[in-house]
């Protein structure tokens, strides 16, 4: 059966009340929200934030990264670095090579304000250099000691200022 929907302003405030893994428009403010900045571990509650802060700095740098691929090709490497990690070679390129030139990226967006905003960028450089995220410490913790291990070193009451 065919149902005619009409679109009315209020239908704006539909995807408010929905979590996505991304993004999530908020009307209220006429923002959007950056929803993976709040997902970070303690030593770099900062880090996505920066990286996102450094990408809009450097549109044109990140626009030019974007344009060498097709929307296909960038799911299609996200799909792949989700699943494997940062070693992935999606046909003759490699993911690592193009998460170091978006750090980059994002870096001299930040270094532009001038403001050592920069510096938040570091854990993110890091697990670069590692190849190791925070999944990656999860799993390893996991298979030596449980969720009790990965509970326990979560503990809030560990990490100073708490």
């Amino acid at each position: 059966e065919r149902v005619k929907t009409r679109a009315r302003p209020d239908d704006l405030l539909t995807p408010h009340s929905m979590a996505w893994f991304d993004v999530r428009l908020n009307p209220a403010y006429g923002t959007i929200e950056d929803r993976v900045s709040c997902q970070q571990p303690p030593a770099a509650q900062l880090a996505v934030a920066a990286l996102t802060l450094g990408l809009v700095e450097n549109r044109d740098g990140i626009c030019h990264l974007a344009g060498r691929l097709t929307r296909d090709q960038w799911q299609d490497i996200r799909f792949l670095a989700c699943k494997t990690g940062l070693d992935v070679v999606y046909p003759g390129i490699s993911v690592c090579d193009l998460v170091l030139e978006m750090l980059k990226i994002a870096q001299a967006g930040l270094e532009k304000r001038g403001l050592g905003e920069e510096k938040y960028l570091r854990p993110l450089f890091d697990r670069h250099a590692t190849r190791c995220c925070p999944a990656d410490n999860a799993i390893k913790r996991f298979r030596e000691g449980g969720v009790k291990d990965i509970v326990s070193r979560h503990d809030m009451r560990n990490y100073p200022g708490c």
